[in-house]
């Protein structure tokens, strides 16, 4: 299995140091069969190592980042998508991400907050929904999103409780969930290396499956996996998985 760890993290060093330690605690950890890459997902998508198996070079990387700039994952969590899914569709292995984050809505280069159309009007409408231009953004992103294979696994460190942060949280949900990951809020400085911890479980147990559908279908559809046995049923936990997919 390729890992492909990116870090968007442009904020508090004591959040920061929290992630990097529970991140290379959890790299020490990992079995002999995973390999796993860093990227920067700040102001510009860069790897900064390719997959290994090498953990004291990852560890050393990871000690290295730095947080100097603005936030990126809006602007990054697209083209890690494309580069980890063009990779699971080209190898027989699997491949997910796991995002740390303390991005804030407001600390992106790009205004997200949809700002008053016109100042001096009170009746201007835009000044009573805040916010609609990140979620029309999010809709579209997880739109083209659910194209992507590849699970996506947020870890927010910092999140931010005003009410923008909390739709931009709402949003990160939405995206991580289209291509089949899960977005973890930190709420204390405590709970980042249990988060973290949490994203590798879900990104190292993850099932993959493929199949054909038996006529052309467009749009969103969902589908039910079946354990095919009791004994696979009591390994897995339930007995049917929802799935939602998306047919170009």
């Amino acid at each position: 299995m390729l890992l492909f760890i990116a870090f968007d993290t442009v904020g508090d060093i004591n959040n920061i140091n929290r992630a990097r330690a529970g991140v290379i605690q959890e790299l020490e950890a990992l079995g002999e069969q995973y390999w796993a890459g860093l990227i920067s997902a700040q102001e510009q998508l860069t790897v900064l190592q390719e997959p290994t198996a090498d953990r004291q070079l990852l560890r050393q990387k990871v000690e290295e980042l730095t947080q100097i700039g603005k936030a990126g994952l809006l602007e990054s969590i697209e083209p890690i998508a494309d580069l980890t899914t063009g990779i699971l569709l080209k190898t027989d292995v699997r491949v997910a991400v796991i995002l740390i984050t303390d991005s804030d809505i407001g600390n992106y280069r790009a205004d997200y907050l949809n700002p008053p159309v016109n100042a001096s009007d009170s009746r201007d409408l835009s000044r009573r929904f805040a916010g609609r231009a990140l979620q029309e953004k999010i809709s579209r992103m997880t739109t083209s999103l659910a194209r992507r294979q590849a699970p996506i696994f947020i870890v927010h460190i910092d999140p931010g409780r005003d009410p923008l942060n909390i739709s931009y949280h709402n949003g990160l949900k939405q995206l991580a969930e289209s291509v089949g990951g899960q977005c973890f809020l930190s709420k204390t400085i405590t709970n980042i290396e249990p988060m973290i911890r949490d994203a590798f479980r879900w990104a190292k147990s993850y099932y993959l499956l493929s199949f054909s559908l038996s006529s052309a279908k467009s749009g969103f559809i969902r589908i039910q996996v079946l354990p095919t046995n009791e004994e696979a049923a009591a390994i897995a936990g339930r007995l049917t998985y929802p799935v939602r997919l998306f047919c170009p």
